[in-house]
C-alpha cells in the first residue's frame, strides 16, 4: 500500500472542513490520513472492501481517493451538513462513495441534535458492512451515546467484520467516565478502561486488539469484531 503523497494532493479540501491537529497543513493532515488507512489495512485489507465510516469528516475518504479509491464501496456519515455536501460534490459520479448526515445529538458538535439510542436507524436500508471505522467519535461522547453508537453499528456490521475506532482509555481513572473540560464539553470524554471495555462487549462486540496510541491521554486503538 502506498502511503506518501505523490502527484499532489488528488482531492483539495478547504480548511474550515479539515479536523485534527494537521488541519491547517493541508499535506500533514492528508498524510496522517494515509498512515491512519495504513494501519487499517493491516487489519482489514482496503482492496475490495466495503467501509462504514461513522464521524467521517473528510480525511478517509481524501485518502481513498489518494490511494485510488481501492474500496468496493465507501459510506461516511457525520453531523457537519455543510462538509458532507460538500465532499458529496467533490465525488459527486463515483459509485463508490456515499455521504450522509445523521442528526444526532452531540454537546459539542450539535446540542440541538436528535437523542441516538440502540435501536436509532442510519440511511443505510439493509446494507451490511465489512469495515467499520470511528475515529474521533468515541473521544466526543457519553457513555449512553457511546453504548448507543456501538450497538447500532453492529447492526450494519457482516459476519466476518472488522470494528476500528479510538477512545481515550484509561486502566488507571478512578471514575467510570470524565469529561476531561467542562468548560468545553466532550472535548476529551474519558473513560475507565474496563468501563469501556464492558459498553463494547454489552453492544455484541469482542475486543480482537488493543494497543496504544501514543503517551497523551492514554488513548487506546481499537479492533473489534462480531461477537457470536
Amino acid at each position: 500500500m502506498k502511503t506518501g503523497i505523490t502527484g499532489g494532493i488528488r482531492l483539495p479540501v478547504p480548511l474550515r472542513f479539515r479536523r485534527g491537529g494537521h488541519r491547517k497543513d493541508p499535506e500533514k493532515s492528508l498524510q496522517s490520513a494515509l498512515d491512519l488507512l495504513k494501519w487499517v489495512d493491516g487489519h482489514r485489507p482496503l482492496e475490495g472492501a466495503r467501509i462504514l465510516d461513522f464521524g467521517c469528516g473528510v480525511k478517509v475518504a481524501q485518502a481513498l481517493c489518494q490511494l485510488d479509491s481501492p474500496q468496493a464501496a465507501y459510506a461516511g456519515l457525520d453531523l457537519y451538513a455543510e462538509m458532507i455536501a460538500f465532499i458529496s460534490e467533490a465525488l459527486r459520479g463515483d459509485d463508490r462513495y456515499a455521504f450522509y448526515t445523521v442528526p444526532f445529538a452531540n454537546e459539542m458538535y450539535n446540542p440541538d441534535g436528535e437523542e441516538m439510542h440502540a435501536g436509532s436507524e442510519l440511511p443505510l436500508g439493509d446494507q451490511r458492512f465489512d469495515t467499520l471505522l470511528m475515529f474521533s467519535v468515541i473521544t466526543h461522547m457519553t457513555p449512553a451515546d457511546t453504548a448507543a453508537v456501538l450497538a447500532i453499528l453492529r447492526r450494519y456490521a457482516s459476519a466476518d467484520a472488522r470494528l476500528l475506532f479510538w477512545a481515550f482509555a484509561d486502566p488507571d481513572q478512578p471514575e467510570d467516565f470524565r469529561d476531561d473540560n467542562p468548560a468545553r464539553p466532550l472535548l476529551r470524554a474519558k473513560y475507565n478502561r474496563d468501563y469501556l471495555e464492558r459498553l463494547i462487549a454489552g453492544a455484541g462486540w469482542d475486543i480482537v486488539l488493543r494497543e496504544p496510541v501514543g503517551r497523551a491521554h492514554r488513548k487506546e486503538r481499537y479492533v473489534c469484531s462480531p461477537a457470536p
